[in-house]
C-alpha cells in the first residue's frame, strides 16, 4: 500500500506521512491472558507527536474491538465494535 502524502487532523490542519508499515502489539485478551499481534498498514507521521488508532480501521482488517471505561478501578462504560 502506498501512503497517502497527507492526513488530514481535527483542526483541519495536514501533516506529512513519511512511510507504512507493520507495527506488533502485546494485547490484552482476558482476565490474564496477552497474545502478540501484528497491525498492518500503520502510518509513520512523525509530526503527529503522539499515538493515535483508528477501530474503523482495525475493524476492516478483520479485528473486533472491545473499549472498558475505567472510574477508580471499576468498569463503568464497555463498547463492542
Amino acid at each position: 500500500m502506498t501512503p497517502p502524502e497527507q492526513v488530514v487532523i481535527g483542526d483541519g490542519h495536514t501533516i506529512n506521512v513519511i512511510g507504512v508499515g507493520c507495527v506488533e502489539i502485546n494485547v490484552h485478551t482476558g482476565e490474564n491472558g496477552h497474545m502478540c499481534t501484528i497491525l498492518q498498514e500503520v502510518y509513520h507521521v512523525p509530526d503527529l507527536g503522539t499515538n493515535i488508532l483508528s477501530v474503523l480501521h482495525l475493524m476492516k482488517q478483520g479485528l473486533k474491538v472491545t473499549c472498558k471505561i475505567l472510574t477508580n478501578g471499576k468498569v463503568a462504560a464497555v463498547a463492542h465494535k
